[in-house]
């Protein structure tokens, strides 16, 4: 039997887990650099790194961390980035998973070998509902291929959403299911019915128009879902 601090807590998820707006992290190598370009860091500020759930949990845990929800992401990435981690997961290990909304796409990039997440929406409102926003497009396709992908998206997904999210969301829910049962604590948390139960970074710090979890937030997360792990 493995000792406690043996073993790891997994994150999978989008900027709900990725702890978007405190901690910057998701923004990979140089990330210290990276986040001064982002206009939200320069309202926000530094000091909140510590607060986001995910590591309240794994610090109450005394497990190690690691995180690799990406804000973002979609329910497409992060059920490849689950998947591409099982082979590391051990026995006293703990997975948290949260599925995110499905107007958001991998879509390859024009010239490089990768993938660019691409979404239309979001901005949440305060009863949970969506607005779009255009310019959450990438600008690498050309305007004429954009016009396509937001099409795509809005006309397309977004009449009927509903059949992607329940074909993602159960695949990532299968993985919890059986991860739980070779002795790995794993939970799926769905961003697109929770997260607007939160306090938002624009009540924490009204002027600041994000929705995003603020320190409060988090802490309640936390101690929502903390019986979900013991």
């Amino acid at each position: 039997m493995s000792k406690v601090e043996d073993n790891t807590f997994w994150f999978f998820g989008c900027s709900m887990t990725s702890g978007h707006g405190l901690n910057w992290e998701w923004m990979g190598d140089n990330y210290q650099e990276r986040k001064k370009n982002n206009e939200l860091w320069k309202k926000v500020g530094d000091g909140y790194e510590d607060t986001i759930f995910p590591k309240l949990l794994s610090q109450h845990f005394g497990m190690q961390y690691k995180n690799y929800a990406v804000s973002g992401q979609s329910n497409q990435t992060i059920l490849v980035q689950l998947s591409n981690c099982l082979h590391l997961m051990k026995e006293g290990d703990k997975v948290w998973v949260n599925s995110t909304w499905p107007m958001r796409f991998p879509v390859p990039h024009p010239e490089a070998d990768l993938l660019v997440e691409t979404m239309v929406p979001m901005w949440m409102n305060n009863d949970g509902s969506l607005d779009f926003q255009d310019e959450l497009i990438p600008s690498i396709w050309g305007e004429d291929r954009n016009e396509v992908i937001k099409l795509y998206i809005q006309s397309v997904v977004g009449a009927n959403s509903q059949p992607l999210l329940r074909v993602y969301k159960t695949a990532l829910y299968d993985i919890t299911l059986h991860l739980n049962n070779i002795g790995i604590k794993s939970f799926l948390w769905d961003a697109t019915e929770r997260a607007h139960h939160y306090e938002g970074i624009k009540h924490w710090k009204p002027g600041i128009e994000d929705a995003h979890p603020s320190p409060n937030g988090h802490k309640n997360i936390f101690n929502d879902v903390l019986k979900e792990f013991i």
